[in-house]
Formats: structure tokens, sequence, C-alpha cells
């Protein structure tokens, strides 16, 4: 059984730095075998060996608090598939559109403009 649950997690793009995308997750942690109370937490990407990996951000509102090793894991961890997940939809949704038909299109452009 996992130790940690995480929960409305919302992975956003900042602005796109010179090494890459610049995502920002927030979230909340609960800690189910303690059973103490959810604390929420906001994590930013770098690049670690071309790759973005998410961290946990000390700083702000969250300076009072001390992460745990298993809390920034599981946070990075939830983080990671969530991401993931974006790309892979976004991938997706490009190979649709690539693969649309131009009578599809038209199609679909009739539906709207009757729709008005």
């Amino acid at each position: 059984m996992a130790r940690f649950k995480i929960q409305e997690l919302t992975v956003t793009e900042l602005e796109a730095s010179e090494k890459g995308r610049v995502l920002l997750a927030t979230g909340t942690l609960r800690d189910l075998v303690a059973k103490t109370a959810t604390k929420l937490f906001v994590a930013k990407t770098i690049i670690w060996k071309g790759e973005p990996i998410f961290k946990v951000q000390e700083a702000g509102l969250l300076a009072d608090r001390r992460w745990k090793r298993g809390e920034r894991i599981a946070i990075a961890r939830a983080c990671k598939l969530a991401r993931l997940e974006q790309d892979a939809r976004a991938a997706a949704l490009d190979a649709d559109a690539d693969s649309t038909s131009s009578e599809e299109l038209e199609a679909a452009a009739e539906i709207l403009a009757a729709a008005k």
C-alpha cells in the first residue's frame, strides 16, 4: 500500500526557458500511515541530464515546512506521471489532426456553421 496520496494535482506550463519547457505543479499530499493533515505543495521543473524533473519548492509560503525524502519522491512521481499523460494526450490530438481528411474538416465546419 502506498504511504502518500497526492490529490488535486494540476500541472501547468509556464514560459519556456532556453533549456526547455518549465512546468509548475500544485496539489495536496496526505500521509496515509501517520494520518496527518494534508499539506499543500508547489513543485517546479528543472532540467537534469536533458530531462525535466520536478523539485518541491521550499521558498515563499512553504519555507516553514520541511519535506521528507519520501514525500518529495511521491510528489515528483505523481507530477511526472501527470506530465507524461498530458504529453501523450497532446501527441494523440496532433496525430488525429494530422490524419483528418479535408472531407472531415469540411463536414465539421458545416456542422459548426449550422449550430450557430
